[in-house]
C-alpha cells in the first residue's frame, strides 16, 4: 500500500492555526528521529478533524523545548521530568514525548519509564490504530499493521496483557468503538470482556477513572457508551432515564459520576455541591441550602432538561424578594433579617407564595405574632 502523503496544512485546523506554530511543528518534524505519532496520524488517515499534535522523539525533550523557545519565542512550554514529556502551546497544543518503554509493577499501576527507540515505544500503546508514526524522512511507519486495522474498522490490542497493564484502556476502547464506528477484533473482544467481567478497573485509582469518564462525556456517542456501561454493570440502570435527554457534556459527566457503581471519586468543592444537588433532585428533596451552593452555570444547563424538581429550581433562579432591609427595619425585624429572608426564599421555592402579599402574610404570621 502506498504511504499516504501528509501535508502540514492538512494536519492543522485550516484557517485557525497561527503560522508560527505551524513553523514549530515543521521544525520539530524535520529533525532526525522525531515523528508524528498516535491519534494525529490515525485521525489524518480516517479524515477526522485534528485538534492536537503528538510528536515522539528519540532526542532530549528538555533540550528541544529550550531550542524551540529560543527560536520561536513560544508563549507556553512545560516539561515533565517523570514522563519525559513536554507541552508547547501557541494557538494549538503540541505534546512532545521521549520515545520510551514502560514496565508495570502491578495491574493498574502507573508505569516505570525508560528511554527507548521508537520501535519499543510502539509496543506500549493501547491499540494498533494508535501505533502508527509518520516521518518526513521515512513516511508512514506501521509495524503492527495499524493502517490495515483502520481500513477494516478494527480495534486490536498489541499484546494479551494490555488491559491488565492499563485497565483504563477498557474505557478508551469503548470510546474509540463508537467514535469511529469500529469493532473489537475477536481476540481483543475476548480480552476486553474478561477485563470488564473481572473488574480490572478496580485496580485503577478513582482519579484516573474519573478522567476517562470525563473524556466519555465529550464523545458525540456518549449515550451509546453509557448504555454499554450500564449493561456491563458499571453504571446504575437509573441513568438510562436520562440518556435520551442528550445532556450537555458537563451535566452528562456529573450524572455519570453519580450513577457509577463506586462513589469514591475525589471531588472538588464545586463538584461535591453538584453531586449533592443531583442526589437531592433524585429524591425530590431539593432545599434552599442545597440550591444556594450549586454553581449557577451548572443549574442553567441542568434546567434545560425535564428532571425531577425542575419547577422548584426555576423558582429558585427567579427569586426576587420584594421586602427590603428598610421594610424589615420599619417592622422592627432588622436583627432577624437573615432569618426572615431565608424563610421567604424557602417559601418562594416551595411554591407557598408568589408575590409581596404572600411575603407580608408569612412575616406577619411567623415573625410579628
Amino acid at each position: 500500500m502506498r504511504n499516504p502523503e501528509i501535508k502540514v496544512w492538512d494536519l492543522m485546523l485550516i484557517g485557525e492555526i497561527e503560522k508560527k506554530l505551524t513553523e514549530v511543528a515543521l521544525y520539530l518534524l524535520k529533525k532526525d528521529k522525531t515523528y508524528l505519532v498516535g491519534g494525529v496520524v490515525r485521525d489524518y488517515i480516517v479524515r477526522k478533524q485534528i485538534k492536537d499534535i503528538d510528536i515522539v522523539t528519540e532526542l532530549s525533550v528538555k533540550h528541544l523545548l529550550k531550542e524551540v523557545d529560543r527560536k520561536f519565542n513560544i508563549k507556553y512550554t512545560k516539561y515533565n521530568s517523570f514522563f519525559m514529556t513536554g507541552v508547547i502551546k501557541n494557538g494549538i497544543r503540541i505534546d512532545l514525548a521521549r520515545s520510551r518503554k514502560e514496565f508495570y509493577s502491578h495491574p493498574g499501576a502507573l508505569p516505570t519509564i525508560e528511554p527507548a527507540p521508537l520501535k519499543e515505544d510502539f509496543f506500549r500503546r493501547d491499540f494498533t490504530i494508535n501505533a502508527i508514526a509518520f516521518s518526513f524522512l521515512k513516511g508512514i511507519i506501521d509495524p503492527y499493521n495499524g493502517v490495515s486495522d483502520l481500513k477494516a474498522g478494527l480495534l486490536r490490542v498489541l499484546h494479551k496483557n494490555s488491559f491488565l497493564d492499563d485497565p483504563t484502556r477498557l474505557l478508551r476502547g469503548l470510546r474509540f468503538k463508537y467514535r469511529f464506528n469500529f469493532a473489537f477484533e475477536p481476540y481483543t473482544l475476548k480480552l476486553w470482556n474478561i477485563g470488564l467481567d473481572r473488574r480490572f478497573l478496580s485496580y485503577v485509582s478513582p482519579q484516573r477513572i474519573k478522567r476517562e469518564l470525563f473524556l466519555v462525556s465529550r464523545e458525540d456517542e456518549k449515550g451509546k457508551i453509557a448504555i454499554e456501561l450500564v449493561e456491563k454493570g458499571f453504571v446504575s440502570h437509573d441513568f438510562l432515564r436520562y440518556v435520551s435527554f442528550n445532556l450537555e457534556h458537563e451535566v452528562f459527566f456529573m450524572y455519570l459520576l453519580f450513577f457509577w457503581h463506586s462513589k469514591n471519586f475525589p471531588f472538588s468543592k464545586k463538584e461535591d455541591a453538584i453531586i449533592r444537588f443531583i442526589k437531592a433532585s433524585e429524591k425530590n428533596e431539593l432545599s434552599l441550602d442545597v440550591l444556594e451552593k450549586v454553581d449557577r452555570d451548572f443549574i442553567y444547563k441542568w434546567i434545560k432538561y425535564p428532571f425531577e424538581g425542575r419547577e422548584k429550581v426555576k423558582r429558585f433562579i427567579a427569586l426576587n424578594i420584594k421586602h427590603t432591609l428598610k421594610d424589615l427595619k420599619e417592622k422592627g425585624l432588622l436583627k432577624k433579617a437573615n432569618t426572615v429572608m431565608k424563610r421567604l426564599k424557602k417559601a418562594y421555592i416551595e411554591g407557598e407564595i408568589e408575590d409581596f402579599k404572600g411575603e407580608a402574610l408569612i412575616i406577619k404570621k411567623e415573625f410579628l405574632c
